[in-house]
């Protein structure tokens, strides 16, 4: 089930959607005990798309303008993201694609999926990774931020941000309707973006956004050079601040002080030092060692004067 890249819903022995989140090297584990020999095991097969109506299938055409010679991430997969989309009690499921477009498919329970992907307006053409669900815009319905990387070019590697507007309110089953805004909100980041996490870092009751990060510098991925602190490392992460109710986002990521480079394979926001602020932990890949952000209460972030984890982590895939 943890297959890199792969792309798997899945069902327990009474019929309920256990998911799992593949790509990125973020998962949400099937847990297994091999030294019990169980008659109906948690997960002998994936139920086929006739009996859910999910046929999502993350394909890969490997061409000569995109590849693993060009993206060092290639093979990495997309993301999921699993909410209630229409406010109906049941859980649908979001998947991001790499070279084949997004999709969303509805709940409509007993384990029986809809995909409302082009009425919904969440058709995409872009090398999308990184799914992160929140209400944004704190307007009662869930938004979906996608992270985006893939292509050399920057302009085709902006973020999306689909604000929910609810559906028609009309109708008996409300089909969710989706419009993207990530240039309105300024968060149309055009990093090779990994992932996102949102949530309340200066407490003022509005969510922040935290974008993870990498760049496609393959000559430099695992030789020794001096750390970039400074901000001016093409795999920096970047935070921009929420301005309040439709005033949109502003990036302070100098400012809040993330200034060392990584290459961003997980993130995890906890209050690690038990202040009662969100800090960050990320977990980078190849040399660069995982960060630890400490929030200074709405001063910003920095990384404490110890090290976490001994030896240093390395090669980190998620968390």
């Amino acid at each position: 089930m943890g297959q890199r890249g792969g792309r798997c819903a899945a069902f327990d022995v009474n019929g309920r959607l256990i998911y799992v989140k593949t790509g990125l090297h973020i998962f949400h584990s099937i847990l297994s005990f091999a030294a019990a020999k169980r008659p109906n095991p948690l997960c002998s097969n994936c139920s086929p798309p006739e009996r859910t109506g999910i046929d999502f299938a993350n394909t890969l055409a490997e061409g000569d303008s995109l590849n693993i010679l060009n993206y060092v991430y290639y093979y990495n997969g997309g993301g999921v993201g699993i909410a209630d989309f229409n406010n109906d009690g049941l859980e649908d499921i979001f998947f991001s694609g790499n070279e084949t477009s997004c999709r969303l498919y509805l709940n409509k329970g007993h384990l029986k999926f809809e995909d409302v992907t082009k009425s919904a307006g969440l058709e995409t053409t872009a090398w999308c990774t990184g799914v992160a669900i929140a209400d944004v815009n704190a307007d009662g319905w869930l938004d979906i931020y996608v992270s985006v990387a893939g292509h050399a070019e920057p302009e085709r590697r902006r973020n999306l941000l689909f604000v929910n507007n609810g559906g028609n309110p009309k109708s008996e089953i409300r089909n969710p309707k989706f419009i993207e805004v990530a240039e309105v909100y300024g968060i149309a980041d055009t990093s090779y973006s990994t992932q996102a996490a949102f949530f309340d870092y200066d407490l003022d009751g509005d969510l922040d956004l935290y974008v993870l990060n990498h760049a496609n510098e393959r000559a430099t991925l695992n030789t020794p050079l001096p750390k970039k602190t400074h901000g001016e490392g093409s795999s920096n992460d970047h935070f921009y601040r929420n301005n309040g109710a439709g005033k949109g986002f502003t990036d302070i990521t100098n400012e809040a002080g993330i200034l060392t480079e990584g290459y961003g394979l997980g993130i995890a926001v906890s209050d690690f030092n038990g202040d009662g602020w969100p800090d960050v932990y990320v977990a980078n890949d190849f040399i660069y060692n995982d960060l630890l952000w400490i929030n200074e209460e709405r001063q910003g972030f920095y990384q404490p004067g110890f090290q976490l984890f001994r030896p240093p982590n390395l090669q980190q895939h998620g968390l």
